[in-house]
């Protein structure tokens, strides 16, 4: 959610004048560190989630008829 409002503070920013440059490259770089956390985040949340045993079946076998 962060790196959404930088992404808007940086859209927003006029860029007109060396002392507003600089604030616009600071609020760059923010956003790239914010991107490259949540890229890392998700990865290690993918690579280390836990999933159950694909051969055992949540549920018991579907059976036709009456038990």
């Amino acid at each position: 959610m962060t790196v959404g409002i930088f992404l808007i503070f940086k859209g927003r920013y006029d860029l007109k004048g060396q002392e507003k440059l600089e604030a616009a490259n600071t609020i760059n770089n923010f956003v790239v560190v914010g991107v490259f956390l949540v890229t890392v985040i998700n990865v290690f949340i993918a690579s280390f989630s836990i999933t159950g045993d694909p051969s055992v079946p949540l549920k018991g076998p579907i059976t036709g008829g009456t038990p």
